[in-house]
């Protein structure tokens, strides 16, 4: 899970090119079922908006979102579904949140994504200096300015996007965290295939420290010097 302001701003990287493609600019929501269904790539076009499917990722990380390879980036004029969704601008955060019986609770703060299928887990909601959590579940429909939640929402207000996920079932969760697992394994596996081999195009430094040169040739060895240093993702965007 993360929250919408971890994902902003995240380079884009081409695992099997080595290369950042761009930022994640916002993201693509469909109102009918409250999911992620395209990330909007600042890539510094001026005349075109490109945007990625979510279907299309390989993971999101910390520090990344990771696609194949460059060409997944799409011109969003030439598929009628994007088209559609940009001209619903469901954006969730900051429309005003209202019970199905016209009460206010407010606006929304932030909304907490599955990295994985990008399913809107949850609502941040903000009143006056207050903030309490919602589960997606209470959500009855996302709108370009208004979010409609069930009446008795007040009975289900939480006071952490963690209480919300509190009473889960151990095997689903089990189940989700199967998959975060073997989706990082598989990203970090075709990262390092990729990288084998190549030519530094430039030298990395932890602090003063060098850790490669300019034209080294990457081994099993470099790479695990650059994932103890924290400089993996330097690494991937520094060969030829």
């Amino acid at each position: 899970m993360k929250s919408l302001k971890e994902i902003i701003n995240l380079p884009i990287i081409s695992v099997f090119e080595g290369k950042e493609v761009g930022k994640i600019k916002n993201v693509v929501i469909d109102p009918q079922n409250g999911n992620v269904e395209y990330f909007l790539v600042d890539d510094q076009s001026m005349f075109s908006v490109k945007v990625v499917p979510m279907s299309k990722i390989m993971g999101i990380g910390d520090e990344a979102l990771m696609i194949e390879t460059s060409d997944l980036v799409m011109d969003a004029q030439k598929d009628p579904k994007v088209v559609d969704l940009l001209g619903k601008n469901v954006s969730v955060v900051n429309s005003k949140i209202f019970t199905k019986k016209g009460k206010n609770l407010g606006s929304v703060a932030e909304v907490f994504i599955d990295d994985e299928n990008g399913k809107i887990l949850g609502c941040e909601i903000e009143k006056e200096g207050t903030r309490k959590f919602i589960s997606s579940d209470s959500v009855i429909t996302y709108g370009k300015e208004v979010t409609i939640v069930e009446h008795d929402i007040h009975d289900k207000l939480m006071e952490s996007i963690e209480e919300v996920f509190k009473g889960r079932k151990p095997d689903i969760e089990s189940e989700s965290e199967k998959v975060l697992e073997d989706t990082a394994e598989m990203i970090e596996k075709k990262q390092k295939e990729y990288l084998l081999g190549r030519e530094l195009i430039k030298s990395i430094l932890d602090g003063d420290r060098l850790i490669a040169y300019e034209g080294q040739i990457v081994t099993e060895e470099l790479i695990k010097a650059a994932e103890e240093a924290g400089k993996f993702i330097e690494l991937t965007l520094s060969v030829k």
